[in-house]
């Protein structure tokens, strides 16, 4: 391995576990020599790893006699499992072929056709005991109760974000630190998942004092602290097992305050927790990282452990300025990359967007003596109002009409499967009936999660003049009839009583029928047109689109839908629009 490879390592701790030191130690496999294999070991960092000759596996092992897909070593609460994955060749643990899952212990033998492994790790090596708290990444976590509650604090430095946060010394700065903040300002501008290891490196150059850096994260779910970056300063004494005392960094983050300790040997704190003091740790300094609203998003830690050299309040107070340094360039960093990653996701809503509207008609039909006209607006990018026309093979032209339930996305995915749906079920179907009990059996499948959509069927007989409307629980369509006196708009199909698409199966659709007469006009909508609302709080409603109607009933159907779509817009102008609105008119001239 090389002597600079980082080492990632997760934390975890229990909700019901007090302030205590923790050990990690991480599993692996250590391949015996061969042409084969490149690397001799193999950390099992995953919950499954799996070993076989398909490139996509974690363990690649280029050898004939393999399967794609051989083996698997997977972990249940810090145990290791092995199992075969029906291969043609078997595996084998310790001489015996392996037939069903099986639990691994530190020193057993993987062999895959010529090719053994030995499997390392602390955590198998004896069952878990209470005092024990398994995870579920391949580590595990060591507890010790024994732990007094006091401690012997040298030196604390409050950490307050401020405008002023530039890094100030008491002491002169030589040239060793001088080149660790260059560096420092090249970790804190690198990519973030690059900035983290990197910044555990360079604060050894300027600590001198310091052996080992860690860099934790707290876990926005959990609110536990993860280790993002791990450095020793000699990787000689680097062993897969890390003790970190808990207890030091909840308290540096409960109390936004940095904290040295610069005599572990006499702190009370660590008494009866051997396996830190074994460690040989003499000083300890700790940090949380804040960010710009006073929230402790991670936490800084270093350790000295050769005796005779420890921290001062000097060293403290550098720290502080240093991890403000971070904690600035982190949060900028995570605001960029938000920043960006909302860009991308615009972008993408906008092709989106372009593909919907290609499901939608891209111009009104052209039907001698007969007007259309349309309007379509989502809400937000993608809606789940839907139209379309379809030209019948008997002549007449379907004018489709629904709103889907919800919106966004998902909405908008069932308008596509609508879209499609209703051309189909309209060219196969014998009857619009049929069509109409087709299109609500396909919705009343449990795969919609229980969506339903409101529809509207409208087939035009241009040879006979004569309209047939089905509706699925729809907004009544508006029929303006120039030759009624007081009141020349009327609602029509809305005595059918039809159920959404979606609602209840095999669902029985009647008709209604009637004639079309020169200079009607029918406006089909969705409830996005009669609800958009004002500054007061005020809907569109029902009657301003009547009295739009009524008043410009003599002009083209062209015009009135213009004139009514202007006027809901002039309404709404100062509010977000809140529902995906959707208009056809259609008339006789």
């Amino acid at each position: 391995m090389s002597e600079d490879r980082e080492r990632i390592f997760v934390f975890l701790s229990p909700d019901h576990c007090p302030l205590h030191p923790f050990a990690i130690n991480m599993a692996l496999l250590r391949a015996k020599k061969n042409s084969i294999l490149k690397e001799s070991l193999f950390h099992l960092v995953f919950d499954t790893m799996v070993i076989g000759r398909h490139p996509y596996c974690e363990i690649v092992l280029d050898h004939g006699a393999v399967s794609r897909e051989h083996a698997r070593i997977s972990q249940d609460k810090g145990r290791f499992y092995v199992e075969d994955l029906h291969s043609r060749n078997g595996t084998w643990l310790n001489g015996k072929p392996v037939e069903r899952k099986q639990l691994l212990a530190s020193g057993d033998v993987i062999r895959i056709c010529d090719l053994e492994f030995i499997f390392f790790s602390d955590s198998n090596e004896h069952p878990p005991t209470e005092s024990d708290s398994q995870i579920s990444t391949g580590q595990q976590v060591f507890y010790n109760d024994n732990i007094r509650n006091n401690v012997h604090i040298t030196s604390q430095v409050p950490v307050l974000r401020s405008e002023d946060t530039a890094i100030r010394e008491k002491k002169p700065i030589g040239e060793q630190k001088y080149r660790a903040l260059i560096d420092l300002g090249r970790d804190i501008g690198v990519a973030m998942d690059e900035m983290l290891p990197q910044l555990a490196q360079t604060l050894l150059k300027f600590f001198p004092v310091a052996d080992c850096t860690y860099v934790f994260l707290r876990d926005e779910k959990s609110g536990k602290f993860a280790l993002q970056g791990y450095k020793h300063r000699d990787p000689v004494e680097v062993t897969e097992k890390l003790y970190v005392s808990r207890a030091i960094l909840e308290k540096a983050a409960a109390t936004k305050v940095a904290i040295l300790s610069d005599d572990i040997s006499d702190d009370s704190w660590f008494d009866g927790n051997r396996s830190i003091l074994n460690e040989q740790i003499c000083s300890i300094m700790v940090t949380p990282l804040i960010d710009f609203n006073q929230n402790v998003f991670g936490v800084i830690q270093l350790d000295s452990r050769s005796t005779g050299r420890r921290f001062d309040a000097d060293d403290l107070e550098t720290l502080v300025n240093v991890a403000n340094q971070v904690a600035i360039a982190y949060e900028n960093m995570r605001h960029y990359e938000a920043m960006a990653q909302e860009r991308a996701i615009e972008r993408e809503l906008a092709v989106a967007h372009k593909v919907q509207k290609g499901f939608l008609p891209i111009q009104p039909p052209k039907l001698e003596n007969y007007g259309f006209f349309d309007y379509y607006q989502p809400a937000k990018y993608l809606g789940g109002d839907y139209f379309d026309y379809v030209m019948l093979p008997d002549g007449r032209l379907a004018v489709a009409l629904g709103d889907v339930s919800g919106k966004g996305v998902s909405a908008a995915l069932l308008m596509a499967k609508l879209s499609a749906e209703v051309r189909y079920s309209l060219v196969t179907e014998p009857t619009p009936a049929d069509a109409m009990k087709r299109l609500n059996n396909v919705f009343c499948e449990e795969r919609w999660d229980n969506r339903f959509v409101t529809f509207l069927l409208t087939l035009i007989d241009p040879a006979l003049h004569q309209v047939t409307m089905l509706n699925a629980g729809h907004n009544p369509p508006l029929l303006y009839n120039p030759t009624l006196q007081n009141g020349q708009v009327i609602e029509i199909a809305n005595d059918l009583g039809g159920l959404p698409l979606g609602v209840r199966p095999d669902s029985v659709y009647r008709a209604c029928e009637f004639s079309l007469e020169p200079g009607q006009i029918v406006a089909i909508y969705s409830d996005g047109l009669t609800d958009a609302m004002n500054m007061e709080g005020h809907t569109f409603d029902l009657e301003r689109v009547r009295k739009i109607l009524n008043e410009n009933g003599q002009k083209t159907v062209d015009a009135i839908g213009r004139k009514l779509i202007d006027t809901i817009r002039e309404f709404s102008a100062k509010t977000p629009q809140a529902d995906d609105q959707c208009l056809v008119l259609f008339g006789r001239f």
